[in-house]
């Protein structure tokens, strides 16, 4: 999955949060996005996805640009929201809205990231990490081509962040994962390509 940015700029008000000249990834397996709080991380994985509103520049995945390649990604929040329906639900919503709901794919992906016990629970009655392994379900239902994680661990207790972790590392033998995180131990447990920003600049990029 190639991945080129040009005079990729976001500006609130006078501010400049992002400044991205030029970046070209050939992205596989995981590459890691590091950066302290409030660097433009967030900012950065929205705009390379297509989604963050008056970001200038131009970023295209394979040569589509991002805004029209869109639906061929999942793209996992920090903080995701949940349908108030059930687990089973939350996951089949985005095939239904492509029209093609499919029963025994969404349970073998629950199955996949350990919720098929917990498929007719209402979403709302899961815990931090079982609602970030849902909603990584849910990204995943569609098949992306390339998958965006904007600090999937955070907040999670220890054996929560080890789980999703494990789990992530599994799925990025298949499908190529950008992913931002500033937790230490994740950033260590990964032998990564690397991004650095700080400030809305990449400071440094360790890509082989």
């Amino acid at each position: 999955m190639n991945l080129e940015v040009n005079d990729l700029t976001f500006s609130a008000g006078r501010a400049r949060l992002l400044d991205v000249p030029e970046l070209t990834l050939s992205l596989g397996g995981i590459t890691l996005l590091t950066g302290p709080n409030g660097s433009g991380k967030t900012l950065l994985l929205a705009a390379l996805h297509g989604s963050l509103p008056g970001a200038k520049g131009r970023v295209s995945w394979n040569g589509t640009a991002a805004r029209a390649s869109r639906r061929t990604r999942g793209f996992l929040l920090q903080r995701n929201p949940v349908l108030r329906r059930s687990v089973y639900e939350n996951v089949v919503f985005p095939l239904r809205a492509y029209g093609r709901p499919d029963p025994a794919k969404v349970m073998a992906l629950l199955e996949r990231v350990s919720l098929i016990e917990k498929s007719r629970q209402p979403a709302a009655s899961l815990s931090g990490g079982e609602r970030q392994r849902l909603c990584l379900a849910r990204a995943l239902i569609t098949q992306p081509q390339a998958l965006l994680l904007d600090e999937p661990t955070s907040a999670l207790d220890p054996q929560a962040t080890q789980f999703l972790a494990d789990m992530i590392a599994d799925i990025s033998t298949s499908i190529p994962i950008l992913m931002s995180s500033h937790d230490r131990d994740i950033i260590d447990g990964f032998s990564s390509a690397r991004l650095h920003i700080e400030d809305g600049r990449l400071t440094r990029a360790d890509i082989e």
